[in-house]
């Protein structure tokens, strides 16, 4: 069954600071764009936010993900809501805007991602190591 809201972002297959085997998750579905997942993507699964520790299994049907405030590399874009170059800081919320298909500081439309552990200035994109906060403060 396809879930309504997933994504999958392309990453490489390098990630640090694994939280460990409390918050990793097994994903059991036949979503199509779960399917494509490799280890390294950012997955956004409905609510649930992590990046996959495995390839897609077609066999089991699953993959598995890190959802805790573990640390991974992430390209990023440096712009807020309005597609306006705006400077991450380190500590800055990052952001998942469906809409531009990118990882930005977008806190009006986008799923919450992280903070980065890098800065980004205005207007670029680089890709940085963020740390899982799928949660940010009110």
């Amino acid at each position: 069954m396809a879930y309504a809201q997933t994504y999958v972002v392309d990453n490489a297959k390098a990630s640090a600071l694994s939280a460990g085997g409390g918050w990793h998750f097994e994903i059991v579905t036949d979503d199509a764009d779960i399917a494509a997942a490799t280890s390294g993507d950012l997955i956004i699964y409905g609510e649930l936010v992590g990046f996959a520790l495995t390839d897609y299994d077609p066999t089991t049907g699953s993959i598995v993900i890190d959802a805790g405030s573990a640390g991974y590399e992430c390209a990023v874009v440096a712009e807020d809501s309005d597609g306006e170059g705006e400077d991450i800081y380190v500590g800055s919320w990052l952001y998942w805007d469906a809409a531009a298909g990118e990882v930005n500081r977008d806190d009006l439309h986008g799923v919450p991602i992280g903070q980065a552990l890098e800065e980004v200035a205005a207007g670029e994109t680089a890709t940085i190591g963020i740390t899982l906060r799928p949660c940010p403060p009110g």
